[in-house]
This record gives C-alpha cells, structure tokens and sequence, in this order.
C-alpha cells in the first residue's frame, strides 16, 4: 500500500495495514497508550527522526520481518 499522506499512513497502521514512519510529536502518544508499538529502539536518521510502529496485536508477516532486517541493518 502507498500513502501520500500522513494522516492516512497513521491510520492505516491503526487499523493493523501495515508498518509506518512515524513523526515522534505525532505518534509519541499512540506509543505510550499501546495502541502502536515502536519497531526498535532509536531513530532512522534521514536528518529527522523516525519510528516505524504497528499495532501490538499484530504479528508480523515474513515480508514485514525483511523489511525490519534491511532497516536494522541500515540504521
């Protein structure tokens, strides 16, 4: 799935589509309620921070596994 907009990409990660990017002042508070998990500890450093989180009750798919491995191996 492909969002231009961040409004939608948060929802999306609400409601169990996917992993998101996450701005640290907008989903901060998401984290701390449990309703987003943050991936890993730390930013992804692209001159700001980022988290990428998804809903806890969600497990990951082997795709999304690859994807965090790539991320971890960059970060």
């Amino acid at each position: 799935m492909r969002l231009n907009d961040y409004a939608l990409v948060v929802q999306a990660a609400l409601a169990g589509e996917g992993v998101s990017f996450g701005w640290h002042h907008i989903v901060e508070k998401l984290v701390e309620q449990g309703v987003l998990v943050k991936l890993m500890d730390g930013q992804y450093d692209v001159g700001q921070g980022f988290y990428l989180v998804w809903p806890k009750r969600t497990i990951l798919s082997p795709q999304s596994e690859q994807f965090l491995g790539g991320l971890q191996k960059t970060a």
